[in-house]
């Protein structure tokens, strides 16, 4: 999974999941939530998640105590240390394992590196993850002592693999010849596995590279460079290459001399690049027995159609099929005091944003049909990045896996919570939130499934504009009574999210809100509807009045120059 940043969110939007219940719950007394000032934070919504309608075969693979439904814990040693808790839905303190496990976890992924501490490995988040095999196999242990299977993720390097990025490790950095490359990972390789099988902890499942699109081992240890030719490293496994093949066919049977009953998976990120590997001249069958991809929908090109053709083409070819890791939102919130100061991954709009999940998901009908809602954001559209959407894709997900005839999932930076040592550009695609404690989404690996119709193949009555049902919804929040007044105060900074009130039963009901700026400097601004600000009004003027046709949502929105004092009230009659 390759890091990057972008800049911090400052408000939220939330929507509402068609096909999800919500049940309003008392505020978490773990440990404190005092510092929490979202409202997403600072109330518990409990979710129920429907079966997945689908095919019988499908149906029979979702239910199957074989059907993969990971989460990869590969940061959970390094949390630890650095001070991280975990609490269960009850407030409780609680073991990270224990608690995926009650949610329907069944197996866990863990990252080896080679030797991530040496000179030349300088990882730009300090002291996350990065696993030697003694790490490695104290998290294995504990899961095998859970009854939960175990996938042991190779990077082949001293640090992050993936496209474009496939360092040598620097114990390998003088080899010089393919011969020796093959040794060296040959060797490797087994002297792990059997480490682990002599301590009682053999994997279930070991993946030999991360995310190889590019290949594998294609700079030295020393040269970050995506882009080295060939003179510039000793040996270079190349997509496509023979060399590739045969660091591959190396690993893969170290792997099945220690144990035969390991199943292999090779890794790529794009699953439209399954071919490189199931094409790959040279490669053995026998050495490997299953391809994992990624699936990011808030990644650019990742269509939820092109994830199922990538699966099924999998499958065709004689192998197992896994989304080896995916993720989603559950906020975009920033909250001082919360947060670290690394810059999440996600935000609403742009590449790599709520926008592109709408553009990915947004299929026959896909949207409503898994309770995956949308909503709008500065003009446009997007999933909202709540609990319920991040359980709804989720599950979409899976169902997308099992009618292509795939075998499982693995979610990935489900643990990677942010301590006072550790930073996290991943807090909010977490299964945790800001405190530690696990998100109602997380319920969604036990989702079971049910014979019918697939949803991928019923289009809703009332839907005709492609799944969205926007329009029609009413939120199952408890009705604020009416006229409602509330005063606030704030500092501005442009863009201050001060404050959210949730209402119901208004929608279709044209509702007037009316404000009145009692002090402070600046021209002050609010918004208020069904996403953040659908409807806005600016001005100098003391107080204001603006009509809102259908006040859906829940967000009143409150703003002044940076440095600005005010007090505003709010009334809606």
């Amino acid at each position: 999974m390759k890091l990057m940043k972008i800049k911090k969110s400052l408000a939220t939007v939330f929507a509402v999941a068609a096909a999800f219940a919500l049940v309003s719950c008392d505020t978490p007394s773990y440990p404190s939530s005092s510092s929490a000032d979202s409202a997403e934070l600072e109330s518990y919504e409990a979710l129920s998640i429907s079966a997945i309608t689908t095919n019988e075969t499908a149906a029979s693979l979702i239910n199957s105590e074989s059907f993969i439904r990971g989460v990869d814990i590969s940061a959970l040693y390094d949390l630890e240390k650095n001070g991280a808790v975990f609490y269960n839905s009850d407030d409780e303190e609680e073991d990270m394992l224990s608690i995926l496990k009650a949610n329907g976890v069944n197996t866990v992924r863990i990252r080896l590196w080679n030797d991530p501490y040496n000179a030349n490995s300088k990882p730009s988040l300090p002291n996350y993850g990065y696993n030697t095999l003694a790490k490695a196999k104290s998290m294995v242990v504990r899961a095998k002592a859970l009854g939960l299977k175990v996938l042991l993720d190779f990077h082949y390097s001293d640090t992050w693999t993936h496209p474009g990025q496939q360092l040598y490790p620097s114990a390998w950095d003088n080899l010089t010849t393919i011969d020796e490359v093959e040794s060296a990972v040959s060797e490797y390789t087994k002297k792990c596995i059997s480490y682990l099988s002599e301590a009682g902890a053999t994997p279930d499942f070991v993946q030999i590279g991360n995310e190889i699109d590019s290949g594998m081992l294609l700079q030295k240890s020393t040269n970050t460079s995506p882009s080295v030719s060939s003179e510039d490293a000793n040996v270079v496994c190349g997509n496509g290459s023979e060399e590739l093949a045969k660091v591959l066919n190396a690993a893969g049977a170290a792997v099945k001399s220690v144990d035969s009953s390991i199943e292999v998976m090779i890794h790529v990120a794009n699953p439209s690049y399954y071919s490189r590997i199931t094409n790959l001249s040279g490669l053995d069958s026998a050495n490997y027995d299953a391809i994992g991809v990624s699936f990011y929908p808030c990644n650019s090109n990742r269509k939820i159609s092109d994830l199922k053709n990538a699966i099924s083409s999998i499958v065709s070819a004689g192998k197992k099929a896994y989304v080896a890791e995916t993720s989603f939102p559950w906020t975009c919130e920033w909250v001082e005091g919360k947060n670290d100061d690394t810059n999440n991954v996600i935000w609403y709009t742009g590449t790599d944003s709520m926008a592109t999940a709408y553009e990915n998901l947004n299929e026959d009908y896909n949207l409503t049909n898994f309770g995956i809602s949308k909503s709008t954001y500065n003009g446009s559209t997007i999933i909202a990045p709540t609990y319920q959407n991040q359980a709804a894709v989720i599950r979409e997900v899976i169902a997308a896996v099992a009618e292509a005839g795939g075998s499982g999932i693995y979610y990935w930076g489900g643990e990677w919570v942010a301590t006072t040592s550790i930073p996290s550009t991943w807090e909010n695609q977490t299964l945790f939130d800001l405190d530690g404690k696990v998100l109602p989404s997380a319920k969604v690996f036990s989702v079971k499934a049910e014979t019918g119709t697939s949803l991928f193949d019923v289009v809703p009555e009332e839907d005709e504009d492609n799944g969205d049902t926007t329009e029609n919804e009413t939120l199952p929040y408890t009705a604020t009574s009416f006229p409602f007044e509330k005063s606030y105060t704030g500092t501005g900074s442009n863009e201050t999210f001060l404050t959210k009130e949730s209402f119901a039963n208004v929608s279709g009901t044209t509702v007037t809100v009316a404000f009145t700026w009692a002090s402070g400097s600046g021209d002050p601004w609010f918004g208020v509807g069904d996403s953040w600000p659908t409807v806005s009004w600016n001005g100098s003027t003391a107080s204001g009045t603006t009509t809102v046709e259908e006040l859906k949502s829940n967000d009143l929105v409150i703003g002044a120059p940076t440095g600005a004092g005010f007090t505003v009230t709010i009334s809606i009659e």
